[in-house]
């Protein structure tokens, strides 16, 4: 999946910070071939990956087009999630 560029608000900023989350490590992950499943939503993905640091994240965006992601919540991954993306990846 292709990644543009990521649109961020005030608003999307203050909800990551919430969560202990940093915009560079979003973008580490985003901008880093994360894996990505489309959501129930038309427009929305999750997207699996790690940061340089070795952090698992799960960031949730609304593509909107032409490869620009609003990024709606980012959360560390379950350890369901990480399983998942380990093996994903080791198949690679």
């Amino acid at each position: 999946m292709w990644i543009e560029d990521l649109i961020w608000t005030d608003s999307n900023l203050e909800h990551i910070a919430r969560h202990h989350v940093e915009q560079r490590e979003v973008e580490e992950v985003m901008l880093s071939s994360p894996l990505a499943r489309k959501g129930r939503g038309e427009d929305r993905y999750y997207f699996y990956g790690q940061t340089g640091a070795g952090r698992y994240l799960t960031v949730i965006a609304d593509h909107e087009g032409e490869g620009w992601y609003y990024v709606v919540t980012v959360r560390d991954m379950t350890s369901e999630e990480r399983r998942g993306y380990r093996k994903s990846r080791s198949r690679k």
